[in-house]
């Protein structure tokens, strides 16, 4: 079986078209049910069979029902989140300057100095994006990579 790589937040396609070119199996999420015009790929909602499937949704959800379908599965996840750069994404619908951020969460990853320094709306983002890297870690094989694009703030 073909190496599977999952791209979480799909965007303008880049990894699904790098796949196909490589000889790779795919999994793409993205929250935009646009994508379908950048990759060319219509949305699936089958998770039995999620091979070069491109499913729309918040990528949370999507796997965390692949997990539970088939446990740990893939080989390599590329992830470029939205950031959380502006104060309200359009695409997820958050007001970054509301969402709830938790401060656990950030000090066991960053520690109490680093967290002092953030800006409340990149501390929503790391609280928003804590998760779906918990899930993320959970579908990878034991052998499997997992690439997580950051900015430079």
């Amino acid at each position: 079986m073909r190496d599977l790589v999952l791209d979480p937040f799909v965007g303008s396609g880049t990894t699904i078209r790098v796949c196909k070119k490589l000889g790779r199996d795919f999994i793409g999420i993205d929250i935009n049910s646009e994508v379908e015009k950048y990759t060319g790929i219509k949305p699936s909602s089958d998770f039995d069979n999620p091979r070069n499937k491109l499913f729309i949704g918040d990528c949370l959800e999507i796997m965390t029902k692949l997990y539970q379908k088939h446990g740990e599965f893939v080989d390599l996840i590329y992830a470029d989140p939205p950031f959380g750069r502006n104060s309200v994404d359009k695409q997820f619908g958050i007001n970054w300057k509301e969402f709830p951020v938790d401060n656990n969460i950030l000090k066991m990853f960053y520690g109490s100095s680093v967290i002092s320094k953030m800006e409340y709306e990149r501390k929503a983002f790391l609280t928003w994006l804590y998760p779906r890297i918990v899930i993320m870690k959970k579908i990878l094989k034991p052998t499997g990579s997992l690439y997580l694009h950051s900015d430079s703030n």
